[in-house]
């Protein structure tokens, strides 16, 4: 009897019909009348395609999953995440409708997607992404043409979001694996999918990051530049005031190629800028800003204002960390994610001690304090 329940809850209600049929005489005889009548009654609705009002349909179930993987992820678990998303993947020709397994697996793969980015899980994050894509289409992706949807294909609104979101991470994703070819692809499909200014910003801006990841800094300056024209057009001041820093940050490299020198101003000003805004927006994911600045003040002359920076983002690094709520996965995989952070702030530590700029340290004879591996730093 439960089998034909279990066959009914996946969709397949015609073989739990036909379960039920074969098992109805020996219930019978075995169990009471009222319980034969009911289980008769019951096998009667998936006779008819309907569930009983003892059937929770598996897409229920799923849905009920993901809804839980939302709020872990939103308290960044995302070790939690990962457990509940694959046990909400649901199994293709099983007798669900097909349309709603597709959108709740390609559902379930984004979740796993941004939990495994988090994580510094950038491989399998990709593939979780290919696969969000694989359920929205008839045929993988060649990486050239237009993804072939599947069914009458995504209009909506909301079916266009879903697929900006999808090549957006795909291509950040690709971006941080170095997969040049594939970041390009994916931001050429995003930008058919753009409908909103923040879409367009994110696509420029990570146009703009892959232009000058190939060493085109007029074209990285120019898709930055309109980054900040869409986010000032829209009245977004976060987005705005991020797309200045990284304008800023681009001039100083170019100006450092140029003379030799990193002008450190209008790092300073800019970040401190962006730092405002997500201070009034209550966003505490400020950590790059720091780091990012401090990455290059490091190289000017402004090495207090790098290392106060450096200091800065272990420390939020550090709070973000302790306040996570996840498995033991999850917390080594964050203190790992968190490694580049800390080499920054030693790295920054080492150079201001190099130059005699904190009075707690001191390096003797140190002929090239920008060397980091010149010097030995002694504590006084």
């Amino acid at each position: 009897m439960t089998r034909s329940y279990a066959l009914a809850d996946l969709g397949r209600l015609d073989e739990a019909y036909r379960q039920a049929q074969l098992i109805l005489p020996v219930y019978a005889r075995v169990f009471d009348e009222e319980a034969a009548r009911d289980y008769a009654a019951d096998a009667e609705n998936w006779g008819q395609g309907q569930l009983s009002q003892f059937n929770t349909a598996a897409t229920d179930l799923a849905r009920q999953t993901l809804e839980q993987a939302y709020e872990r992820m939103e308290a960044r678990a995302y070790g939690r995440v990962l457990t509940l998303v694959s046990t909400a993947l649901l199994p293709m020709n099983s007798g669900l409708p097909e349309s709603e397994v597709r959108v709740i697996n390609a559902e379930a793969e984004i979740l796993m997607a941004r939990a495994l980015g988090q994580l510094g899980r950038n491989a399998q994050a990709g593939n979780a992404w290919l696969r969000a894509l694989g359920y929205l289409t008839e045929t993988p992706w060649n990486l050239t043409d237009p993804p072939d949807f599947w069914g009458q294909g995504l209009t909506s609104d909301g079916d266009r979001a879903v697929i900006f979101d999808i090549f957006e991470g795909l291509a950040d994703t690709a971006g941080l694996m170095g997969l040049s070819d594939i970041e390009q692809a994916a931001l050429v499909q995003a930008s058919d999918y753009a409908a909103t200014p923040r879409a367009r910003f994110s696509v420029l801006v990570r146009r703009a990051r892959l232009a000058l990841a190939q060493d085109d800094p007029e074209q990285g300056l120019a898709l930055l530049r309109a980054s900040r024209d869409v986010a000032a057009a829209a009245g977004a001041d976060l987005d705005r005031t991020v797309a200045a820093f990284y304008i800023a940050l681009t001039e100083a490299r170019q100006s450092e190629r140029e003379t030799g020198e990193l002008p450190p101003d209008r790092i300073v000003i800019t970040a401190e800028a962006a730092l405002a805004e997500y201070r009034a927006n209550f966003i505490a994911e400020e950590d790059f800003i720091y780091s990012s600045a401090a990455r290059m003040l490091v190289r000017s002359e402004a090495l207090s204002t790098a290392l106060d920076f450096a200091r800065r983002a272990v420390t939020t690094m550090q709070a973000r960390v302790a306040a996570r709520n996840d498995t033991g996965f999850g917390q080594v995989q964050a203190r790992r994610d968190a490694r580049s952070t800390v080499e920054l702030f030693l790295l920054t530590s080492h150079t201001a001690a190099s130059e005699e700029l904190d009075p707690r340290l001191a390096a003797p004879d140190c002929e090239d304090a920008r060397g980091f591996m010149g010097c030995t730093v002694v504590a006084r």
